[in-house]
């Protein structure tokens, strides 16, 4: 019977005869629900996350992984940040892989636009000194 460890015994039959047999059936071991999950990315050397835990760095296979569904995140310096929802199956393993984007920096505003207007007034106000002596 699944979900119970095997029961045997020894009986004596006789003919024309009911023999009985009686047992107490003892639950099995759970059957483990697990799968393994093998990710990557490019370029590899990513930290990388299963629902927010730190499970290492990429490339890594995991054997004992729950059944089930599961947020997978790659973070690495200088890239934008990739989740994705993967399925992992009992006794199957689940590939995730990741092409991660270089981050785009802002660009800085220059500092030259107000030290032009600074030497514009400056220049105006000795204008306006100037023609009033």
């Amino acid at each position: 019977m699944s979900g119970y460890q095997p029961f045997t015994t020894t009986t004596r039959v006789l003919a024309n005869t009911v023999s009985e047999v009686s047992a107490i059936l003892q639950p099995g071991a759970p059957v483990s629900a697990k799968g393994g999950l093998s990710v990557s990315s490019v370029p590899a050397g990513a930290n990388v996350f299963l629902d927010n835990n730190f499970i290492g760095i990429s490339p890594l296979t995991l054997d004992d992984v729950s059944a089930g569904s599961h947020i997978i995140t790659f973070k690495l310096e200088g890239h934008t940040d990739y989740s994705s929802t993967t399925q992992v199956n009992t006794g199957a393993i689940s590939t995730v892989s990741a092409a991660l984007s270089p981050a785009v920096q802002p660009t800085q505003k220059s500092g030259t636009v107000p030290i032009m207007v600074c030497g514009a007034l400056a220049i105006i106000g000795l204008l306006t000194i100037r023609k009033q002596k």
